[in-house]
């Protein structure tokens, strides 16, 4: 007879292997369904490419194209053959495509979504009516950024962002820096999609704005982290850095005034993103005086007072960067050394003259840098 504990046992690891093999069944199951539903949106969407050129080219009328896409009952497939292009085209490509998808009730598929509907269903429906730059959907979206969903408010900033609604830019900032996981360098990757025509937009903020940033006096103070979720308040240097960011990111040179303005008030990391956002315009403001940011207590503020140093052709301050060759950072050391060689014979001289030394860093780093240019 067999014994009770035993026969127990035996139950229990029959279950287990049961629900293991059921469990591997499942994933089985849904990989193959997901391989043939593949295959198959493959397949469709090649037939459809050849119908969606034919339709843009204007081989054959809207009504016929509406007729073949009409038959697919598979919104998802649609909105993934045709996102792809809506990323791509512009002008009358780009009318057209939104009408088709009109046509074939694309929009009002999602524009029901994004009332009605799951957060991963309002999440997509937001992202492809962005997309489709559907202004009518605008408001609803807006209305997202006042969720306490991280992953709405996301979506609805993404959507927005593409929509061509710049009114929206300012309120999808601050919805995506406070009440998301977000730092200021992945907010400003979204908010990238609004494009160029944001850049008077953010000029008038930092105008406005400009007060709220940390006095000179604590500069020195640490920042807390570019999030905020769940908080009551965005730290304002934050938003501000964002904005400087995106200034930068467009090259908006008109906005150079306003950055050396800023400077005047700004704190340590707010000053590492106003000198970096003129290296990436290449020019400086008028009358800007290089210097004080050579001999700055942080040292990220030095690394860049050197890389913008070539656009003031301030040839006074070539006695500090001599200095800076022996500054304790690496970094610093390199970006001026890199500096003194793009300035032509006067700068290469001092690197020359330093790298006679036979040791000590200044001689290491401007042996290094002549390598470099020697090499290249």
């Amino acid at each position: 007879m067999i014994d009770p504990f035993l026969r127990l046992l035996l139950l229990f690891a029959i279950a287990v292997g049961i629900l293991i093999v059921l469990f591997m069944l499942l994933i089985i199951i849904l990989r193959i369904r997901h391989v043939v539903n593949e295959k198959r949106y493959r397949f469709k969407s090649q037939l459809w490419e050849g119908y969606f050129f034919d339709y843009l080219q204007d081989e054959i009328p809207l009504e016929n194209a509406v007729k073949r896409f009409k038959r697919e009952t598979n919104y998802n497939w649609l909105r993934l053959f045709f996102t792809t292009y809506l990323e791509k085209l512009d002008g009358r490509d780009f009318e057209k495509t939104k009408i088709l998808c009109r046509e074939i009730g694309l929009i009002d598929y999602y524009r029901k979504k994004l009332h009605h509907s799951t957060t991963t269903g309002k999440a997509l429906a937001a992202k492809t009516l962005g997309a489709l730059r559907h202004q009518e959907s605008v408001p609803q979206m807006v209305k997202l950024l006042r969720s306490n969903n991280p992953i709405l408010i996301q979506a609805a900033a993404y959507g927005l962002s593409k929509s061509g609604d710049t009114d929206s830019f300012i309120n999808a900032a601050m919805a995506l820096l406070k009440n998301t996981y977000f730092t200021y360098e992945g907010t400003a990757e979204i908010l990238t999609g609004y494009g160029e025509k944001i850049c008077p937009i953010i000029n008038q903020f930092l105008k406005e704005e400009s007060q709220n940033i940390l006095p000179e006096t604590n500069r020195q103070e640490r920042r807390k982290p570019a999030y905020s979720h769940n908080k009551d308040s965005i730290d304002p240097a934050v938003l501000i850095s964002l904005m400087v960011n995106l200034i930068g990111y467009y090259r908006y040179e008109q906005a150079l005034p306003q950055l050396d303005n800023l400077l005047k008030s700004s704190d340590e990391e707010t000053t590492v993103h106003i000198l970096k956002a003129f290296q990436r315009i290449g020019k400086v403001p008028p009358n800007f005086d290089v210097k004080p940011y050579l001999q700055h207590y942080y040292w990220v503020v030095r690394s860049f007072g050197a890389q913008i140093w070539i656009f003031t052709g301030d040839s006074s301050a070539l006695p500090q960067l001599e200095k800076m060759l022996s500054d304790r950072h690496w970094w610093v050391r390199f970006h001026t050394a890199s500096a003194l060689k793009k300035a032509g014979a006067e700068g290469i001289a001092i690197l020359k003259r330093k790298a006679t030394k036979e040791t000590g860093t200044a001689a290491d780093i401007s042996r290094y840098v002549i390598y470099l240019k020697e090499v290249r």
